[in-house]
């Protein structure tokens, strides 16, 4: 069976190895309702090829993604979001964790809030070194969600985390790498080259061996994602029926109003005073 792409999420067969491209210039690669669904549908296809045993996953351009798509979900809740942006964010977080096969995302440039959440729910993440990440979620008076109140106490503790999800400050590669958040860093510019040669090095050990430590290692932190994306998503629910939410969100959105650029979360970069 032929791995089927669609209009935002490019695919490439290579031997072994898929790769799977998030490709929206439009809104740099964020991470909407349209693109959740296609990536899901996608990662829905390659889950039954066993003749894949890799999946590389990156973002076309100059950023992985500039995470949520801003103005969608200011059109679409709160009603909505429970019912389909919700629904689609965390399966599609899900599928992605409950591969079979290794998922190797490499990142450039930048990766934001519900975007870098993509990138972390791979089995191995390669930044370039002038790349960097956010979650900027608390920005706009929301919460955090796609599994990142699970996957960043897990990977870096629960101190750091706080400071991420409070603050939504930016985290480079560097410290990153040595806070255990992601696996390797490589030089700008050799991004491809360095996860090449890490599913060159995946390959010298057999397929189900791999398959088997990706389970051991996956055995709990599954469990605890699949009850985190749910326990952020009842959460979700009452701080965006909150004025306080649409509030900010609307500042942000005003603030941020540049007809050339479109709204994510990569441009949430704004200070909001409170009364």
């Amino acid at each position: 069976m032929t791995v089927v792409g669609t209009d935002r999420v490019r695919v490439r067969t290579d031997g072994d190895t898929i790769h799977v491209t998030l490709d929206h210039a439009e809104t740099r690669n964020a991470v909407s309702r349209t693109m959740y669904h296609e990536l899901a549908f996608v990662l829905s296809q390659i889950a039954r090829r066993t003749d894949l045993r890799f999946v590389v996953l990156s973002g076309a351009g100059r950023v992985f993604s500039s995470g949520g798509d801003l103005r969608e979900l200011a059109d679409g809740l709160p009603d909505d979001y429970v019912t389909d942006y919700w629904q689609r964010m965390s399966g599609t977080i899900l599928a992605l964790r409950a591969m079979p096969q290794i998922v190797v995302a490499g990142v450039r440039g930048a990766a934001v809030g519900a975007g870098a959440a993509v990138a972390l729910a791979s089995d191995m993440v390669v930044v370039e070194s002038d790349a960097r990440m956010r979650f900027t979620f608390t920005r706009i008076g929301f919460l955090p969600d796609a599994g990142t109140t699970v996957m960043l106490p897990r990977l870096l503790g629960p101190a750091v985390a706080r400071d991420l999800l409070f603050t939504g400050r930016w985290i480079g590669a560097e410290e990153a790498c040595r806070r255990g958040m992601i696996a390797r860093v490589c030089d700008p510019g050799t991004l491809d080259e360095t996860v090449q040669g890490i599913i060159a090095e995946l390959r010298y050990s057999p397929a189900g061996a791999l398959g088997m430590v990706k389970n051991l290692v996956d055995a709990s932190a599954l469990s605890d994602l699949t009850s985190g994306v749910r326990a952020e998503g009842v959460q979700q629910y009452a701080a965006a029926a909150s004025g306080e939410y649409r509030e900010y969100l609307a500042r942000v959105l005003e603030l941020m109003a540049q007809p050339a650029e479109p709204a994510t979360d990569l441009d949430a970069d704004v200070t909001i005073k409170t009364h």
